[in-house]
């Protein structure tokens, strides 16, 4: 097993992989794979994988292979504090612990802000606690209100480059944005060179972007999301929801994830009340799920994979240190990172072939009307209705509490 690390006397710094890539590309299973073969174990990039309970939507290896895995499935549901600062802080310990084991980290995800803490440092915090608590009402009046779309091109106008880098639904992120444009008078964009702490001197990082045909890589998608209501997100979701008491799910900043947000917007979609005295009305009929629910929250899914794959497409295009590589064979392409390795780090620069990674980025979609033209089968809408209006009811009768605040309790029979 050759070692791709520096030992004894020789000034040589240790390498570090990284296998970046837009969500459904193949990560996973392609570091499983690279692990194997190099001795090396995985460090997790992902802002939703790193909680616990959120397995299916996040895609969330179930079979490691014996490969250990590190910064997955470690957060509750309801740590709103955990921070950039926090995930800089922890891969930086847990890559130093992996090297000294002997053996190769391989840091893998997806999460633009998670992998840029990495290879560039750990950002000074801005913001001193009257700010943050300043920052925590425009949270709450934000979140209550439910405007996305309102405060996010408010933000648009004041800083594209901030809002651009925001998910939808990351009501947090827009939060601190918005305050910084409004309130400090400061582009938030403009801050994010400021380190206080950097790792990206001490080893030889060797970082890949794993991207093909993203006409193909929609269809993908459209198709994973199916495949996660047949694996049992439903239940999944309604689970989390069924121990809010104890997991404190529903109000979380994870909740918000993408499959998680809109399976629960359905699940809890606004009941009936009684007009006397407000209560739910217990008719299962006037509080059903219908069909159009049911396809929209799939089309809703669906589109946010995809605008989120998008969004890493564009994050990762800027990033000129990762090689782009099409992953259509992982046997392939493990063999090409690992001869990688054995170069010096100039080396397997210059060796780059800029041209074809240029075709990879540029690759552009072709059969968008496959996308548009998109309808769900009647088998899945049928299977998903039946199984949330079971789900659903049990919630109502059991959590009624969820309902609460559901900003439609003016809907009474």
């Amino acid at each position: 097993m050759k070692r791709f690390f520096g030992s004894g006397g020789i000034k040589m710094k240790d390498k570090v992989i990284i296998i970046a890539g837009g969500t459904g590309i193949g990560k996973s299973d392609l570091s499983l794979k690279l692990a194997k073969q190099i001795n090396g174990e995985i460090i997790g990039a992902d802002s939703v994988q790193i909680y616990k309970h959120l397995t299916i939507a996040s895609n969330k290896v179930t079979d490691t292979n014996g490969i250990p895995h590190h910064l997955i499935d470690m957060l509750d549901l309801d740590d709103n504090n955990f921070c950039l600062f926090d995930y800089y802080r922890l891969a930086k310990n847990t890559i130093k612990d992996v090297l000294s084991r002997g053996r190769v980290p391989i840091v893998v995800g997806g999460c633009g802000f998670y992998l840029d803490t990495i290879l560039k440092g750990s950002r000074v915090d801005l913001t001193n606690d009257k700010e943050r608590d300043e920052i925590k009402l425009y949270y709450n009046k934000i979140k209550q209100e439910d405007n996305w779309d309102y405060y996010y091109d408010l933000l648009k106008k004041y800083d594209i480059e901030s809002a651009n880098m925001i998910l939808k639904n990351d009501f947090i992120r827009l939060s601190k944005s918005l305050y910084f444009n409004t309130v400090k008078g400061v582009k938030f964009s403009t801050q994010k060179d400021d380190y206080q702490d950097s790792i990206a001197n001490e080893y030889d990082f060797r970082t890949f972007y794993l991207s093909g045909d993203r006409s193909k890589m929609h269809i993908t998608l459209n198709n994973r999301c199916e495949s996660m209501f047949k694996m049992g997100i439903l239940e999944e979701v309604y689970d989390l929801l069924k121990r809010d008491k104890d997991l404190h799910f529903k109000n979380s900043k994870s909740s918000e994830s993408i499959g998680y947000r809109q399976i629960m917007d359905l699940l809890l979609k606004p009941v009936v009340r009684n007009i006397d005295d407000t209560s739910i009305n217990m008719n299962q009929s006037l509080n059903a799920i219908d069909e159009s629910d049911v396809i929209s929250t799939i089309l809703n899914f669906q589109t946010a994979n995809r605008n989120y794959y998008r969004k890493q497409y564009s994050w990762f295009k800027k990033e000129k240190y990762f090689e782009w590589l099409n992953p259509i064979d992982n046997e392939i392409t493990n063999q090409y990172i690992i001869k990688s390795l054995e170069l010096p780090f100039d080396e397997w620069q210059n060796n780059r072939n800029l041209k074809k990674e240029e075709e990879i980025r540029t690759c552009s979609p072709k059969d968008t009307k496959l996308i548009s033209l998109y309808k769900p089968s009647k088998q899945l809408v049928s299977s998903i209705l039946l199984n949330s209006n079971k789900l659903r009811n049990s919630l109502i009768k059991s959590n009624p509490e969820l309902f609460e605040n559901d900003n439609n309790n003016n809907k009474y029979k």
